[in-house]
């Protein structure tokens, strides 16, 4: 409470409340002085303590309020006609030390009177440097004038905010700062007041092939992957080392080719490797780490596979075939959700292969994808993928599990599914590179089989029934054939762990192990 009189030496100052006899009187402990006339009390915002502005530990060098009048500040007169009113606003400030005990008087560090005739809600902020040194401080305001409560009268005024500017440096991290001001109106929440609205475009340094370029404006999926492990402040801060750059610039051509686009924005903390997986999922690419390196790859359509796989190396009773059947329940479309980059608001896209009749779509959002294009053609792969790949193949093999990786084509021969025919070689003769077969197991259908070996250079047989010519890479000896039915698949890796191997059927997805 703020005490003064009107004449004489009585004191005018800051005094706590003692005691409230009643409702309508109060007693204050206050010096003996003689005064006269009308004694004013103020209601002081802060009490006599005030309100801390900083943290312990820091060094405030300016303090700032914010003073809002909600109902605006107006007088209506007799005929109807807005007229002027003042308000008159008192701000001290008390240095205090880091326990909060005060080390210095008070000081008056602002004083306004403010005149307006105005019904729209006002809002001002009046800052100032620390009265004394650098330090922290208490902050208590009240005001001089007394409030009118007429309903004529716009008068109310409200201390909404109280800040100190300290001297050290501000550092938010690797981000954008956008300073903004609003007209504080009744339509202004809280909330409405954290939600703004920019258009913003990332730069990320770029490979060339030889070296990384500046940070510059770029929608590449290639290169968000790469900012995102190699950044030490929000990735994985991987060296370029512990990336396959190759891969990368091979995609990026691919990406660019085919319009595919990553527009994404991660503005919450997150797992990075669900992070940098969802970039790559734009893309149709997976990501997976092999011999300490960040590998990605696409799926996508092969010719030449990796690696053969026949019965003579295969482990025997190790081959299995698993078929995934559809049911009423199964998916029949994708409806794939996205942020239209035209019209600036979430959009649905279906998604089918021929002959699905839309009854049973399943719900897919494809983050960082912006144009309706990309966004089908993806729906489109995804739901192809769920018709068409349901048959998984596993078997076990032995070192040679060590040469595809995930993604790679790989050829299969065995007799159980009849894929293929399988021989064994007996002699080499290296004079006359000449291959002899005990015997080559033919298909039960269709045309002889052709017998394909593992080497470096492959030439067509002259002839197979019981000796085969053909130049064959001394580093293999063993020789697997497959018929005009072999099978490929493309082979998948979950790690490297044992001789497991697990294929898709018909380009198939990843499910053994190396």
């Amino acid at each position: 409470m703020q005490l003064a009189t009107t004449t004489a030496d009585a004191p005018t100052e800051i005094y706590a409340i003692a005691t409230v006899p009643t409702a309508d009187t109060f007693t204050v402990v206050a010096p003996t002085g003689a005064g006269s006339g009308v004694i004013y009390s103020r209601t002081v915002v802060g009490g006599i303590d005030g309100f801390i502005a900083s943290d312990a530990g820091t060094q405030a060098r300016r303090l700032a309020v914010d003073i809002v009048w909600p109902l605006g500040l107006y007088q209506v007169n007799g005929s109807g006609d807005l007229t002027d009113i003042a308000s008159h606003l008192v701000v001290q400030a008390c240095q205090v030390d880091d326990n909060g005990l005060p080390i210095s008087g008070w000081y008056n560090v602002i004083g306004q009177i403010v005149t307006d005739r105005t019904v729209t809600p006002k809002a001002m902020s009046y800052d100032c440097a620390v009265p004394a040194a650098a330090g922290r401080y208490r902050v208590r305001a009240y005001r001089i004038d007394a409030k009118s409560t007429a309903s004529n009268v716009g008068h109310q005024m409200i201390w909404s905010g109280l800040r100190s500017y300290l001297s050290e440096t501000q550092n938010f991290g690797p981000v954008t700062l956008i300073a903004l001001r609003m007209r504080a109106t009744n339509n202004l929440s809280a909330q409405a007041s954290r939600r703004i609205g920019v258009l913003c475009t990332r730069k990320i340094p770029v490979w060339n092939g030889v070296s990384w370029s500046a940070p510059v404006a770029s929608r590449s999926i290639a290169w968000a992957i790469a900012d995102a492990a190699r950044n030490a402040g929000y990735g994985a801060g991987l060296p370029d080392a512990r990336l396959d750059l190759a891969a990368l610039l091979a995609l990026d051509a691919l990406w660019t080719a085919r319009g595919d686009t990553f527009n994404g924005r991660f503005d919450s903390a997150s797992n990075w490797w669900e992070a940098v997986s969802k970039i790559g999922l734009v893309g149709r690419a997976r990501l997976f780490m092999q011999g300490g390196r960040l590998r990605v790859v696409r799926d996508g359509a092969q010719t030449l596979p990796v690696a053969l796989y026949s019965m003579r190396n295969i482990k025997k009773g190790s081959f299995s075939i698993n078929y995934l059947l559809a049911s009423e329940q199964t998916a029949d479309a994708l409806e794939v959700s996205y942020f239209d980059e035209t019209k600036w608001s979430p959009r649905r896209v279906k998604a089918a292969v021929a002959g699905s009749t839309l009854s049973r779509p399943v719900k897919m959002e494809l983050f960082g994808a912006t144009t309706r294009d990309q966004v089908y053609r993806e729906g489109l792969y995804h739901a192809a993928a769920n018709k068409y790949r349901r048959r998984m193949v596993h078997f076990t093999t032995e070192m040679e599990g060590f040469i595809p990786s995930i993604g790679d084509l790989i050829a299969i021969q065995h007799d159980m599914p009849g894929w293929g025919a399988h021989a064994e070689v007996v002699a080499w003769d290296a004079a006359t590179k000449r291959l002899t077969l005990p015997h080559c197991d033919q298909p039960a259908e269709g045309p002889p089989a052709r017998p394909l070996f593992r080497g470096h250079e492959i030439f067509p047989a002259a002839d197979y029934r019981r000796g085969l010519s053909g130049r064959l890479n001394q580093s293999y000896r063993r020789c697997a054939g497959l018929g005009r039915d072999r099978h490929r698949s493309r082979a998948g890796l979950a790690g490297r762990s044992g001789g497991r191997c697990g294929a898709a059927a018909g380009g198939g997805h990843v499910r053994g192990q190396h």
